[in-house]
């Protein structure tokens, strides 16, 4: 299926609440080497957390833009940062498995000129609009709010096969929602094969400078649409 595989936890103790024990032994079980972790209720990448466990040596990484405060507890600090030692990472993700979390596996997304990306696609009306690539060196998660890269789409010159898998996955995906009328999507493509992936849904696009300062097209087909339901409610 073109989705990230989420990870359901066989243990269902302990009133429902997600342990570092559970989701390590559950990644034993699984031998899913690394995950990701996401708040369900987070935005912006907040709490969004990329966890690397080796089970034989008890290796382990953690990127993520949370960290622990002394006085507020956890915060965002929106900026990307790696952990590797277990005494900074097994408190951190305590509080983080606490929020009620999404977990994924971790899929390694395809690379350009040395940085990992992926995208985000803005749908309207069952058609993908727009398509930027988002881009980081210092890890695998690519939020632009952590100060990563965008890119045109363009510029990646993915082979057209690629290009029209991405918008095929897209549609299909928005098909599955027939009220839904616009949507930004996080694709990744998978790291050898470019085979793309749906991450998650958004309601809608991230603010796109690079279409707002160059044809505006996700913003005027909006205008477009209001102008036509206000012509209709006038006939």
């Amino acid at each position: 299926r073109p989705v990230t595989e989420t990870i359901r936890l066989s243990d269902c103790s302990n009133d429902g609440k997600l342990t570092v024990e559970m989701l390590l032994e559950e990644m034993r079980r699984l031998r899913v080497h690394q995950v990701f972790i996401k708040p369900v209720m987070g935005s912006g990448a907040a709490g969004v957390s990329a966890l690397r466990w080796n089970a034989r040596t008890g290796q382990m990484a953690l990127y993520t833009c949370a960290m622990l405060n002394a006085d507020a507890g956890l915060i965002n600090t929106k900026c990307l940062c790696r952990f590797s030692k277990a005494k900074d990472i097994l408190p951190l993700l305590r509080e983080i498995l606490g929020l009620d979390c999404i977990i994924e596996r971790w899929y390694p997304k395809a690379v350009y000129q040395g940085c990992s990306y992926d995208l985000r696609a803005v749908v309207q009306e069952g058609k993908v609009d727009f398509l930027l690539a988002r881009l980081s060196k210092g890890g695998p998660i690519t939020n632009l709010h952590l100060n990563n890269s965008p890119l045109a789409f363009s510029d990646l010159g993915l082979p057209e096969k690629v290009i029209y898998e991405i918008n095929s996955v897209c549609e299909k995906a928005m098909s599955c929602f027939p009220e839904l009328r616009m949507a930004g999507i996080d694709v990744l493509l998978e790291r050898g094969s470019l085979k793309p992936k749906i991450i998650e849904m958004n309601g809608q696009g991230d603010l796109m400078y690079q279409d707002i300062f160059h044809e505006n097209r996700i913003y005027r087909r909006q205008v477009e649409w209001m102008a036509q339901r206000a012509a209709g409610r006038d006939r």
